[in-house]
């Protein structure tokens, strides 16, 4: 039962209006939209954000010589006639026009990071998946695919510089440490996961100020959709409850098989490549309480960091996950490369759901 509490909470900011946009036609959307959600990552194969590894670990040495940058927090001080720079001033200025959308991009502001139109992204890389936006930790820099609409690239500006925010508290699967790789790749997944809760968040409240295209374009992306439906069916069934609509939102990441399917060999590359944790060193922690909190503090709308939710993250992948995981990975570029006992024939283990 609902303590009473909860029951009073005002509704979510942001909260889907009244009108043709009832909640329950947006989750009839979202449902049907689902229903392509295996065809659309088969053809779009990675329409994602990123976080990009150092250069020790496969990362750019040098910036590309074509950027077009502005500097989060100035850009409405420089002046310029390059289509590209107006583009992404009136970028910033849309991402900035909500709440969540000032909290994160605030983060950056006086660090001096940059939003660039990066052409790199827009070469496939090796599984033929495209970016559409990229934090560059190591230049400090948020990158985005130039050929991209302005609700697209909206969202992802607020994605992007989620991530940027999570270095900030502290959240990095790819910080140096003696780190089991196991609680590097729960790290991964919730800094991705984390991202799009919070772009979702932006979108529900430029939605609510009559802004509708933010969220018809997540609403139609299958890489948001199993997190939008959660939130929605949640919201649903507990009226007002900020923490349990963001919770299951991250729930909802990890539980979808495609999303882990499209994001685990991303992070198992960048992890593989990184020194392998030795447990007769001291171990380094990575999701200590201290930073899952911070990790799940959303200002106004609470923290969605419950009990529950933390255990769910640190059991959502185990050590003999990472094994098995390893061993498929091998097994399958030993067979691309002729090296396996029974040539293209041979059968690799199944890639296995994480635990949770």
């Amino acid at each position: 039962m609902k303590s009473q509490k909860k029951q009073e909470l005002k509704p979510l900011k942001g909260a889907f209006p009244r009108g043709p946009y009832t909640t329950q036609s947006m989750l009839n959307r979202a449902f049907f939209g689902a229903a392509g959600f295996v065809l659309g990552c088969f053809l779009f194969r990675g329409m994602v954000g990123d976080v990009v590894p150092p250069p020790v670990t496969g990362g750019p040495l040098s910036e590309p010589f074509d950027l077009s940058c502005i500097t989060v927090g100035q850009a409405e001080r420089a002046y310029s006639l390059d289509p590209k720079i107006l583009t992404l001033q009136a970028l910033e200025k849309r991402a900035r026009a909500t709440e969540m959308g000032r909290r994160v991009l605030g983060g950056a502001v006086g660090d001096g990071v940059r939003a660039c139109f990066n052409p790199e992204l827009l070469i496939p890389s090796e599984e033929g998946s495209r970016l559409l936006g990229a934090f560059e930790p190591y230049f400090n820099r948020i990158d985005f695919a130039p050929d991209r609409d302005d609700e697209t690239l909206t969202s992802t500006m607020v994605h992007e510089a989620r991530h940027k925010q999570q270095f900030l508290i502290d959240l990095n699967y790819m910080k140096v440490g003696n780190v089991p790789e196991a609680e590097r790749m729960i790290a991964a997944w919730l800094m991705e996961a984390d991202a799009r809760l919070v772009a979702i968040i932006a979108a529900r409240e430029a939605w609510a100020a009559g802004d509708q295209a933010p969220m018809d374009r997540l609403l139609s992306d299958s890489a948001y959709q199993p997190m939008i439906v959660a939130m929605i069916s949640t919201e649903v069934q507990f009226p007002g409850d900020h923490v349990a609509v963001m919770a299951a939102a991250i729930k909802a990441y990890r539980q979808s098989r495609e999303l882990t399917n499209l994001y685990d060999p991303r992070f198992m590359r960048v992890i593989g490549a990184m020194p392998p944790y030795n447990p007769a060193k001291a171990r380094d922690v990575l999701l200590s309480d201290k930073v899952l909190m911070a990790v799940g503090d959303m200002g106004t709308y609470g923290n969605y960091m419950t009990s529950d939710l933390k255990k769910f993250i640190r059991d959502s992948f185990t050590d003999q996950d990472w094994r098995d995981m390893k061993a498929a990975q091998d097994c399958l570029q030993k067979r691309k490369l002729g090296q396996t006992k029974n040539g293209a024939k041979e059968l690799c283990p199944s890639w296995p759901r994480p635990s949770a």
